[in-house]
């Protein structure tokens, strides 16, 4: 008796065939899906890291006040003044590894990063800045800077690993005179915040819209 029943099975042409789509859409949905995992992972360490800058500032108010009231001197980031300004917030941040004002260290990267336009920008873990890393994996550079923008926090959500760019892992709040902390970008502290621009502006575009948005 004869077998009418056909055998079900896919030919070699149709595996390939198939496993060329599958390749085809992975390609088209895996650098979207690192994308939205890499903006996700950055928002929620800048948002860490501006609650424990903020948390420390007010836990050491009572004992030494505002960083009004430290008598920084005139100098942009003076190896003194960062000291100074460790010495009293270090008592209120855990970090995983302390490096101190020295330069070329593994706390921060040590070369120029990027402006968000391309162009190259500043050595943002030196020049007298002090430099941590925090439990989270966050590099923090800081300083006194200016008279109005007393203090400049330089925040690496990634440590020293690429893109080492402005508005994309490296992200600065400033702690106002009279009017504490705020993300550069704010209506205290207002910059730009487009590919075209420095990127400074971003820090605040990121924690208020919760997006890298301005990327695209």
């Amino acid at each position: 008796m004869t077998n009418t029943h056909k055998k079900l099975a896919f030919t070699l042409a149709e595996v390939l065939i198939t496993l060329g789509i599958i390749g085809v859409v992975a390609a088209m949905t895996i650098p979207t899906l690192m994308s939205k995992y890499y903006e996700k992972q950055t928002y929620t360490r800048l948002k860490e890291t501006y609650s424990i800058l903020s948390q420390a500032l007010r836990s050491v108010e009572e004992e030494y006040g505002t960083p009004d009231d430290w008598n920084l001197s005139q100098e942009y980031y003076k190896s003194e003044d960062s000291l100074k300004i460790a010495k009293i917030l270090l008592t209120s941040i855990k970090v995983a590894q302390d490096c101190g004002v020295e330069t070329n260290t593994p706390c921060m990267y040590s070369g120029h990063y990027k402006y968000l336009n391309g162009n190259t920008a500043g050595n943002y873990g030196g020049n007298g800045t002090y430099k941590i890393v925090l439990l989270n994996g966050t590099s923090i550079s800081f300083g006194k800077w200016n008279e109005n923008e007393l203090i400049d926090f330089f925040v690496d959500t990634n440590g020293t690993a690429p893109p080492n760019q402005i508005g994309q892992d490296l992200f600065t709040f400033g702690y106002v005179k009279n009017k504490g902390l705020h993300p550069l970008g704010d209506p205290s502290l207002v910059y730009d915040c487009n590919k075209n621009s420095s990127g400074w502006g971003c820090t605040y575009h990121l924690l208020h819209n919760g997006n890298m948005d301005y990327l695209k």
